[in-house]
């Protein structure tokens, strides 16, 4: 067969992948179950807010050096409260 008569393949979304990376890295698992929280909160519109327009102090620093970051307290103690 093909590769332009193969069955499409299903898509992955990012938790099979996670599954998939925890299986293959069990030694991984304490950061994957981080990112699995993140990442369920993601669709939440609390984290919609984007960084401060703010300029890097230089052209050589990172984009949000010295930029003071308010995400939504609910939303930060919502994810907290899954992480511990």
């Amino acid at each position: 067969m093909s590769a332009a008569t193969a069955p499409p393949k299903p898509p992955v979304n990012a938790f099979a992948r996670l599954d998939a990376l925890a299986q293959a890295h069990p030694e991984w698992a304490p950061w994957l179950g981080v990112v699995r929280a993140v990442t369920a909160d993601l669709p939440d519109p609390a984290w919609d807010k984007g960084p401060p327009d703010t300029a890097p102090p230089s052209p050589l620093s990172p984009w949000l050096a010295g930029a003071v970051l308010r995400p939504d307290a609910h939303a930060v103690a919502r994810l907290l409260d899954r992480l511990t």
